[in-house]
């Protein structure tokens, strides 16, 4: 999706995103082990984790590789302990309709785990 096709929602995100993440890296500069770094990196992680879904929308792939993108996500949320239908349901507010119903369906399922989409672990 070129820049001119983006919806004025999204680029409003992307500076937001761009900020807050400026933001972030200033704040784990100054950041003293043991005062709440950890939680500071998990803000990061759950930041760029929403960042990826919303740029999903931009990509053309194959269907195929777009579920096990999503898939990816799904099992980054949940092992972030976050829900992953609420970081689903964001990233569709800010989608066209067959990904934001896709992104929506997919948060919502129980069976996506590291085994059952071949995910290995780095």
């Amino acid at each position: 999706m070129k820049a001119r096709d983006r919806s004025p929602a999204l680029e409003r995100l992307l500076v937001e995103a761009q900020a807050a993440m400026q933001h972030e890296v200033s704040s784990r500069r100054k950041a003293v082990p043991g005062d709440g770094a950890s939680s500071s990196a998990r803000r990061a992680l759950c930041e760029r984790l929403r960042l990826g879904l919303i740029a999903i929308e931009e990509s053309d792939g194959d269907y195929r590789d777009l579920l096990l993108t999503v898939a990816y996500h799904h099992v980054v949320a949940s092992e972030l302990g976050v829900a992953p239908a609420e970081r689903f349901d964001e990233a569709a507010d800010y989608a066209r309709r067959p990904t934001a119903d896709l992104f929506r369906g997919f948060g919502r399922r129980t069976d996506v785990t590291r085994e059952a989409f071949g995910i290995r672990s780095l």
